[in-house]
């Protein structure tokens, strides 16, 4: 209602034009029932129909004109509402991704921004425009009528109220409970079928398939009775509908009667009065059906609401400070905790341009978290994490991470070629640089042979890659960014070992124009790096050199001799 309010002007027009139309129409009605009650008189010249022949002409033309802008200028309205919701929608997603949506599934978040956006078109086409369109009608249709008869007047009115009040605001209290039912059951069926593709291949496995498709015929079955109570009040409401329109005029003609036989009105008139009256009811035709979809609409708005209004986990400041132009990353006495308790806790850690360090540690010991507050998708509970010495809570999230490429355990890659997944690093980078971080990821001589090079669709998720495929060009990605801090989350995990290695020795090469920092728990090539990190069980365990620490007794020599053993096994 907010944003459709933030248009006066439009919303205005489409009231004025709904009401303009509707108040032709009753226009046509009476002018029309006035010219054949007229000719049947059979008057003496033609121009004594002259008026009415123009009324009518002018009141049919003018309906189908008004019908039709109208139409343009409220689609036109609702359309705009739509596309600010969908941006406002979207624009409240990002902020809260990743660790902000670890508890929504993706089939809901898609169906928040497209379904429940789209139902809230009723808000305005069949709820706000038509209720204040037919408050204009009906005082004018009942003014109308009261110049001449308030009798039949009052009749109108009382039946108008019964129409476009009672009516609807009954069925509202029907169909809103059936509305949340239905919206849920949507959600429901929404996410059990988003399961069913994106598993097909582990349902056809496991032999799991027959389940599934019998959950989705039960909530099919559910959907379907409610549709047909839906139905059975639809028909409810179209009947009493089309009883209350053709009873009205009969109502105002008997309750008009009196005071024509008395002569206080003329008998003429009678006929464009119980047209007119007719004409009127158009107005509240709709407001049934748009109250009776109100379940489903507020359902839709609550659900908006529970996004919109949730909080990121990480907020800009109101006054963001420059970036440095000392890009050094340090965290400083960090502690960080999920729900079930801390992760991380008395993290000392320096990133320098120029210098590679690697955080190595057993499964759970709080690798990937450092990571993420290094890139800021949390703050620490405790402690500071700064670049360049400055808190990056007083910088902007964007200027933050332009000063780093990561490339994360889970990798997103997109339904597009393989040029466009590596320009979303840097949309102005040229061929030349992408084959460069193509030959470092090791895939530049794949990618070369096949036919369409450069323009080759991976399919979504790059689904028509290889495990490793995938990886390596979530890495030539990360390479095309020109970031001067390169942070790499379990980077070689789905590679053979011979690609492992030298990607690693390209990586973690000594450059002066970028600092390398390796989480990993497979302890290959890290006798280049400058220093490692043992994380275990959210604290520094141990931190030198890989000579040093392999020959220290401690959690880096245990790690170590298990792979050793696994690989001499």
């Amino acid at each position: 209602m907010g944003l459709l309010a933030a248009h006066p002007a439009r919303l205005g027009a489409a009231v004025g034009l709904a009401a303009a139309m509707v108040l032709a129409g009753v226009g046509l009605l009476a002018t029309s029932g006035y010219l054949i009650a007229r000719a049947a008189q059979h008057p003496d010249t033609v121009l004594a129909l002259m008026v009415a022949v123009t009324g009518v002409r002018f009141f049919g033309l003018a309906r189908a004109a008004l019908r039709y802008v109208e139409r343009l200028v409220s689609h036109d309205l609702t359309l705009r509402v739509l596309q600010r919701l969908r941006r406002l929608v979207y624009a409240s997603l990002l902020p809260l991704a990743p660790l902000g949506l670890g508890g929504d599934r993706s089939a809901d978040l898609m169906g928040r921004l497209v379904e429940d956006v789209d139902e809230l078109q009723t808000v305005g086409l069949r709820m706000l425009a038509p209720v204040l369109a037919a408050v204009i009608v009906m005082v004018v249709s009942v003014g109308l009528v009261a110049w001449l008869d308030v009798p039949a007047a009052i009749t109108t009115l009382v039946l108008l109220l019964v129409a476009g009040v009672a009516l609807p605001l009954t069925l509202r209290g029907l169909g809103g409970t059936l509305g949340r039912r239905e919206a849920r059951l949507r959600a429901t069926r929404r996410i059990v079928l988003h399961d069913a593709i994106q598993g097909a291949q582990e349902l056809w496995v496991f032999g799991r398939g027959a389940a599934f498709r019998r959950r989705l015929d039960g909530l099919d079955a559910a959907l379907a009775r409610l549709g047909a109570v839906q139905a059975k009040l639809d028909g409810v409401r179209e009947g009493a509908t089309v009883f209350l329109t053709l009873a009205a005029p009969w109502a105002a003609l008997v309750a008009a009667l009196p005071q024509a036989s008395a002569g206080g009105l003329e008998p003429l008139l009678l006929v464009p009065l119980t047209l007119g009256v007719a004409g009127a009811f158009e107005a509240v035709q709709p407001l049934a059906e748009g109250l009776q979809r109100w379940g489903r609409a507020s359902r839709a708005g609550e659900r908006l609401e529970q996004v919109l209004r949730r909080e990121p986990p990480v907020a800009d400041p109101p006054r963001p400070q420059a970036v440095p132009h000392d890009a050094t990353l340090a965290l400083r006495g960090v502690r960080f905790g999920y729900r079930h308790g801390p992760v991380l806790d008395g993290i000392h850690l320096t990133l320098a341009v120029g210098e590679r360090r690697a955080v190595v540690g057993p499964s759970g010991s709080g690798k990937t978290t450092l990571l993420r507050l290094l890139a800021r998708f949390a703050d620490p509970e405790a402690g500071t994490v700064s670049l360049g010495g400055r808190d990056v809570r007083t910088l902007r999230q964007q200027d933050l991470r332009a000063q780093l490429a990561v490339v994360p355990q889970r990798v997103a890659l997109f339904h597009a070629s393989v040029r466009a997944n590596l320009r979303m690093a840097d949309p102005g980078a040229e061929d030349a640089r992408l084959w460069r971080a193509l030959q470092d990821a090791e895939l530049a001589e794949a990618v070369a042979s096949w036919p369409a090079g450069l323009d080759t669709l991976i399919g979504e998720f790059g689904n028509r890659l290889s495990g490793g495929e995938r990886q390596r060009l979530a890495l030539a990605r990360a390479l095309v960014k020109p970031a001067p801090l390169l942070l790499l989350d379990e980077p070689t995990a789905h590679l053979d070992a011979d690609n492992e290695r030298r990607i690693l020795d390209r990586l973690l090469e000594a450059r002066p124009d970028r600092g390398v920092l390796l989480v990993t728990h497979r302890l290959v090539g890290l006798a280049a790096v400058d220093e490692i990190v043992v994380l275990d069980a959210g604290r520094i365990a141990q931190r030198g050199s890989h000579a040093e620490l392999a020959a220290a007794p401690g959690t880096y020599r245990g790690m170590l001799l298990a792979q050793q053993g696994r690989l001499d096994g």
